[in-house]
């Protein structure tokens, strides 16, 4: 099996023209050659030196990671600099890079799927209208639980020391939206208003939109953008399975977030 191999299969299952209309040049395969044998592969959320040096380390020649490595223009790339003492790195070691970032959002049993089901939301939806790669929110619900509870219950299922929240710990909450990563836009609080969400949960929120969200009524609980990690053991497992790779496919044990919590 060669690289391309597994490439076909990505963009089969999660498909490039899901990705955002930003997004479209930064995904798919950025570093190395397609017509490599495969070793073994290695996910991540994020390429890092390290992430490169942990794939050296289990003889993977493949790594995917759904945050872009070049998200702006690189218009030098000097050996001497945090990517490109990683692009020398991956190139001394044949490694190629394959990304896939908002279509692996939108897709079936992507990001938002796997959120969503892992917070345990019954009666799933993919919420909105338009093209596919604009549907990133699921909606579904929940038993009636006030808001401090809930935050509890996304505290344990996405292993997170601390949420921060807008609303009242006592509002009643039945119906939630979910986005991974930066999903808190005033067209999506548009969109979970329009849907009849009780709670919106997404990360990096910023005040205006937490204002906007306090004054319609819409609760919030932001969880950081490192949850979108949780989607890796199910890509691992579509790969593993699907292409008979058991045993040579691997998620990165790198904590890539260099956010850290303090108490």
């Amino acid at each position: 099996m060669i690289i391309s191999d597994v490439i076909a299969f990505l963009e089969k299952k999660y498909p490039p023209e899901l990705a955002a209309d930003f997004d479209a040049e930064r995904i798919g395969h950025v570093i190395g050659s397609d017509d490599s044998k495969l070793t073994n592969i290695l996910l991540a959320l994020d390429l890092t030196i390290d992430v490169a040096k942990e794939a050296v380390a289990k003889g993977a020649n493949l790594i995917i990671t759904h945050h872009p490595f070049i998200f702006t223009p690189l218009y030098k790339i000097l050996f001497t600099t945090p990517k490109g003492k990683i692009i020398k790195y991956l190139c001394q070691h044949d490694i190629s890079v394959y990304v896939m970032h908002t279509n692996l959002d939108a897709a079936e049993g992507g990001v938002n799927d796997v959120l969503s089901t892992r917070l345990g939301l019954q009666n799933i939806v993919i919420a909105g209208g338009g093209p596919a790669k604009d549907k990133l929110m699921r909606v579904g619900e929940i038993e009636p639980t006030r808001l401090g509870k809930l935050s509890k219950r996304v505290r344990e299922r996405f292993d997170l020391p601390a949420v921060k929240i807008v609303g009242a710990e006592d509002k009643m909450i039945q119906k939630v939206g979910i986005i991974g990563g930066s999903g808190a836009t005033e067209d999506a609080i548009n969109q979970a208003l329009a849907e009849g969400v009780d709670c919106f949960v997404t990360g990096e929120i910023k005040l205006h939109i937490a204002q906007q969200a306090s004054a319609c009524g819409l609760a919030l609980i932001d969880v950081g953008h490192g949850i979108e990690r949780m989607v890796l053991p199910a890509v691992k497992d579509e790969i593993k399975n699907r292409l008979g790779l058991s045993g040579r496919v691997f998620v990165s044990e790198i904590n890539t977030d260099p956010l850290l919590y303090s108490f």
